[in-house]
């Protein structure tokens, strides 16, 4: 079973309508602002933007996935992997995935309040709009060699970017 599989079967199994890459997203999007939060700060964040309280085995599972994609991030083999379904879902499920991971990214880069526009380089600014660009495409993407082509070119420029945030803003100090 996959990593993405076993996830969504976790929160499925805890009643929870939360989708697996948006979550990814927003916790990668905290960690790459370089937000130092700890449980409670960490849980509060997720509680506003989810509008779901975290207890018990979902609090547990949402740290160990933030702890997870800190390490992947930090991880100077470039290991860092976004969560999507899995290859052999439809590329409209898919880009789904992508669409939800960009927008949770957004969320949780933007929620730690740690940056203001002027104090991220031209090139940061220029990936955070792609990803909001990439977050608004079209859902509905028939599947094909040529669309599953370009789906793959747009995860990979996804996980690089954001690598790239990662290392250029979570250490950084600001205001």
């Amino acid at each position: 079973m996959s990593k993405f599989s076993a996830i969504s079967e976790a929160f499925t199994n805890e009643k929870s309508n939360l989708n697996v890459s948006e979550v990814h997203g927003f916790l990668s999007g905290i960690l790459s602002a370089g937000a130092q939060m700890n449980g409670a700060q960490l849980a509060r964040a997720f509680e506003q933007h989810f509008d779901c309280s975290l207890s018990g085995p979902m609090d547990d599972l949402v740290i160990q996935l933030s702890f997870q994609a800190g390490l992947e991030l930090d991880d100077p083999e470039m290991g860092f992997n976004l969560l999507l379904p899995e290859d052999d879902a439809s590329i409209e499920k898919r880009g789904q995935g992508l669409y939800t991971w960009c927008q949770g990214f957004l969320s949780g880069f933007g929620v730690t309040g740690r940056y203001q526009d002027s104090e991220l380089s031209e090139e940061v600014r220029e990936v955070l709009t792609d990803l909001a660009k990439i977050s608004a495409l079209d859902l509905e993407v028939p599947d094909s060699d040529e669309n599953e082509g370009d789906l793959l070119e747009i995860i990979e420029y996804v996980r690089m970017s954001a690598m790239m945030i990662y290392l250029e803003s979570a250490r950084k100090s600001v205001h």
